[in-house]
């Protein structure tokens, strides 16, 4: 019965029985890179917080003086450059197989992560 169910299922959405290993596989590596990614992009916040932390004490005893325009500036480009990459990269993800279980368990990943 359940085994008639799941092959209604599949033959509703188009899917072989042979496609869902790799799809569910998917789905774990999917998971993982979004676990990974989120893991480390923690890591790298608190440590440039830590980072601007330090600068403030400093300039708060005295030791710098920050011009807070040009560090605007900068972080500006950086974001700027950020941008520029999205756009080359976006195309690419729907061209890729299977790309909703991957990107379903990458959200996943980056949810429990």
């Amino acid at each position: 019965m359940l085994k008639r169910l799941i092959s209604a299922i599949l033959l509703i959405i188009q899917v072989k029985m042979s496609d869902l290993v790799p799809l569910g596989m998917l789905g774990a590596t999917g998971f993982l890179v979004g676990y990974a990614i989120k893991k480390l992009v923690k890591a790298v916040l608190f440590f440039v917080g830590l980072f601007l932390l330090a600068l403030i004490s400093l300039e708060y005893a005295g030791a710098i003086k920050i011009y807070y325009d040009k560090l605007g500036e900068v972080v500006l480009k950086a974001l700027n450059s950020m941008q520029a990459v999205l756009p080359e990269i976006l195309p690419v993800l729907p061209g890729l197989l299977y790309s909703v279980s991957f990107a379903s368990g990458f959200l996943l990943g980056l949810m429990k992560g």
